[in-house]
């Protein structure tokens, strides 16, 4: 098989710039990275006119390219059409493609949806951040372009302005197309209180199995939407998509190679302490807060995941706690002797209430 002509510089457009020079790189090396991003204000932009070029002279000659990186280069609609349309064809193998920071609107989406994406199905990374697609955007992504791209782990969507209309869109029809999804950014895009609670909804359901990044959508000021419970008011984005993950798991959904350690007790009796002990392979932790509700913190260690359910030991969490104390795992009581002695008996009683064959585990955390 002869080998592939070099990419070919119209010589009516003057010298060659500098991505082009990047692109010819590239092609002399035999590389798959092709990293195209404008920093420098004193070179010239690709624009659509480049984009051109680039889409019907450059990548042909690069198939092997897995990266395409186009930030901040005022590529408009016109041009990541052609990009679509005659570019991405050429570059199958891409498995990252950033946008970012351009001028593309809804129109040029509409097209990148409908006919690049499904030139590029082994797609894992799609950057659209800071850009102006809208909520007609959102919505034809999520209806028409998310399935060609099923592998999906990593979407950016921040500052689109797409609000609440093409948030909902997004979490009704399109989520469910890329189940491997991991980040999601939506920050800085208009959301209201409407748009939020859909998302936070249709999250609850599980149709994201494995996201743990999320921008964008406080899901704690949704728990209501989402069926949890007030404990995790303050809980942060991450930990309350573990919850979701693993109710999914314990109802019979996606199992999850993760144990599960539901670490209980009084106040003040050690319990944080204790699990930081654990993760920082034995470091003091120092000037430690009580637990407001509860938290999660997961340790790797020998192959296994275990995952660390901190509950706050006031009185005021006991009746949230026992919605949680029902999942599969090892329970671990902690107290303080002598003064915390009559409460173990509570706490055991409220675990093996809720789960009758669990298996609990007594640890005093002070000595005398």
């Amino acid at each position: 098989m002869s080998a592939r002509a070099p990419p070919s510089w119209p010589a009516e457009l003057g010298d060659e710039p500098w991505w082009w020079q990047k692109l010819l790189h590239v092609y002399e090396h035999k590389q798959t990275v092709l990293d195209l991003r404008h920093f420098d204000a004193s070179r010239p932009v690709i624009g659509d006119e480049g984009m051109k070029v680039l889409a019907e002279r450059g990548l042909p000659s690069v198939p092997e390219v897995t990266k395409l990186s186009l930030w901040g280069n005022h590529i408009g609609d016109d041009g990541l059409q052609v990009l679509a349309e005659r570019g991405l064809p050429h570059v199958p193998k891409l498995t990252d493609l950033y946008l970012g920071g351009n001028r593309i609107g809804a129109e040029g989406l509409k097209v990148l949806a409908k006919r690049g994406l499904a030139s590029v199905p082994n797609l894992l990374n799609l950057s659209l951040g800071d850009n102006h697609i809208g909520a007609d955007g959102a919505k034809v992504l999520a209806e028409r372009g998310l399935q060609h791209v099923p592998k999906l782990t990593n979407l950016s969507l921040r500052s689109n302005g797409i609000g609440d209309r093409g948030l909902k869109v997004l979490a009704k029809r399109g989520l469910r197309n890329v189940p491997q999804l991991t980040n999601l950014d939506l920050s800085h895009n208009d959301i209201g209180e409407d748009g939020a609670k859909v998302f936070a909804k249709e999250l609850a359901a599980n149709v994201l199995p494995i996201l743990t990044g999320l921008g964008g959508v406080d899901l704690h000021d949704h728990l209501d939407v989402m069926q949890l419970p007030g404990v995790l008011g303050s809980a942060t984005n991450k930990d309350i998509l573990k919850f979701i993950h693993e109710r999914a798991q314990d109802d019979g959904g996606v199992r999850m190679a993760v144990a599960k350690v539901m670490v209980i007790g009084p106040g003040a009796a050690g319990k944080t302490t204790l699990i930081h002990h654990f993760v920082s392979g034995g470091e003091f932790l120092r000037d430690v807060t009580m637990t407001d509700g509860m938290e999660m913190c997961d340790w790797t260690i020998g192959g296994m995941e275990l995952r660390f359910y901190d509950f706050g030991g006031q009185e005021v969490y006991t009746n949230t706690h026992r919605l949680f104390l029902g999942t599969k795992g090892v329970f671990v009581l902690v107290w303080h002797p002598p003064d915390q002695d009559r409460l173990i008996s509570e706490y055991a009683r409220d675990a093996l209430d809720c789960a009758p064959d669990a298996h609990l585990v007594f640890v005093s955390t002070h000595a005398h």
